[in-house]
């Protein structure tokens, strides 16, 4: 079983385009765990931290890791929930909280529906568990 921490804000228009996805994607992957998380309380359960979010600046799904951190931009705070995202992961890989970082990135503005299929897609092909 691999956890996923899904992220998104349901006070911003776009941003909760991966919180929708939740019920379909457990109805998938009853193997798998997905919880809606924030920064301020990720669910931990090993070194390696998998992650569903909204992602501005993309056209169609993709997968990042601890290595595309740096071309991640800050985001604007419009709530707690919105902490910024990418200096709290650089933070907890440099403290050797987490080693890998994998981000299923979700276009934002863009609906659920648009994306489920290549978001099942992307968690059938690579293996999640580590």
């Amino acid at each position: 079983m691999a956890r996923f921490c899904i992220f998104g804000n349901e006070l911003v228009k776009g941003d909760d385009v991966a919180v929708k996805m939740i019920d379909g994607l457990r109805e998938k992957f009853p193997q798998h765990e997905f919880i809606h998380a924030s920064v301020e309380e990720l669910p931990l359960q090993n070194k390696v931290l998998n992650i569903i979010d909204a992602v501005k600046g993309i056209n169609k799904v993709e997968v990042f890791t601890e290595k595309d951190l740096h071309a991640l931009k800050d985001a604007p705070n419009i709530s707690m929930h919105d902490f910024d995202l990418a200096l709290n992961l650089k933070i907890m890989i440099n403290a050797g909280i987490i080693e890998r970082v994998r981000i299923i990135g979700v276009p934002f503005n863009r609906s659920a529906q648009e994306c489920i299929d290549d978001v099942c897609r992307i968690i059938s092909v690579f293996s999640w568990e580590d």
